[in-house]
């Protein structure tokens, strides 16, 4: 045999930070491997032990053993195939079947300049429900209304973490703005008066 689990797992680990190979190519009849090192491959292509490791995850594989993806498990034949149809969405894809809740604390520092950015991951996240491989069953479609909800929640989760003294201060300030530009446009238009006077 070309390889066992144990060979299975040194390739998996070897191709973590991979970037350039797209092919890795065998004869499934040539190995022997069980669930065990299939699961190795499937942790390197998505690793759900939180968003940061998915998001960090091998999105680059597009094959592993030949490409009729004949005797592969059916998670990392859609991961696969994810990165041959859709690179570009291949992480949200990810993080939307793996992870139906978001933690997004860490990024409150950003105020309600996040929220834009929140809402326009979800909305992207549409292209893949309009792929082939999604008609075809390959691919796990997401319903517009269950990403609807899922954007919503992570608003609100953004809205709610923000502190109200914040979002308070930003008004203030802002009308504290407003305030000065007034009193400047009125003190210039009576000292136009003044000296239209004279």
């Amino acid at each position: 045999q070309l390889f066992r689990d144990t060979g299975a797992a040194a390739l998996a680990d070897g191709l973590k930070s991979n970037t350039s190979l797209k092919h890795l190519r065998f004869f499934i009849e040539d190995i022997s491997i069980t669930a065990v090192g299939w699961s190795a491959f499937s942790r390197l292509l998505c690793d759900t032990s939180s968003i940061n490791y998915t998001y960090s995850s091998n999105h680059t594989l597009e094959v592993i053993g030949d490409s009729s993806m004949v005797g592969i498990p059916w998670d990392v034949k859609q991961y696969l195939t994810i990165h041959g149809s859709h690179q570009q969405c291949a992480a949200k894809y990810k993080i939307l079947l793996n992870h139906s809740v978001f933690h997004l604390q860490s990024f409150f520092q950003w105020d309600l300049k996040f929220l834009p950015l929140v809402a326009d991951w979800f909305d992207k996240a549409l292209v893949i429900n309009d792929s082939s491989w999604v008609q075809h069953r390959v691919l796990v479609s997401f319903p517009r209304e269950e990403l609807q909800r899922r954007k919503l929640s992570a608003l609100y989760q953004c809205v709610r973490g923000i502190p109200v003294l914040e979002v308070s201060d930003y008004y203030i300030k802002a009308m504290q703005k407003s305030s000065a530009r007034r009193r400047m446009t009125k003190r210039f238009s009576i000292n136009r008066l003044f000296i239209h006077s004279k």
